[in-house]
């Protein structure tokens, strides 16, 4: 028995740096998503950073020497799509998802 394969073109397939590119765009503050995958000619992005509206702010406390300082922030999560499975970090710190940018760039060896 033969599958049909749905798709009318062979699959995209995005290059490392142009991904880790899609991740910075969508790592900035106030960044669109939709808006950013339009302008890169993508139809769905890999990596998907968003508010989560059903959480409360948070209190992130951030290091200081002298004395330690209290920001509000909203709570976001990272999906990111492999090949085999996804992988979703809730509010992830900006340390961590530079950990993540840097290993999946290639970048870290």
């Amino acid at each position: 028995m033969e599958l049909q394969d749905w798709r009318k073109e062979p699959r995209k397939k995005y290059s490392n740096e142009f991904k880790l590119r899609m991740v910075e765009l969508a790592s900035q503050p106030g960044a669109c998503v939709a808006q950013i995958a339009r302008e890169n000619g993508v139809e769905l992005l890999p990596v998907e950073i968003t508010p989560d509206e059903q959480k409360e702010p948070v209190a992130a406390i951030a290091p200081s020497l002298s004395t330690s300082t209290q920001t509000r922030v909203s709570a976001s999560s990272c999906k990111v799509e492999f090949r085999h499975g996804n992988m979703t970090l809730e509010n992830p710190s900006p340390e961590l998802l530079t950990v993540l940018i840097r290993e999946l760039s290639g970048r870290g060896r």
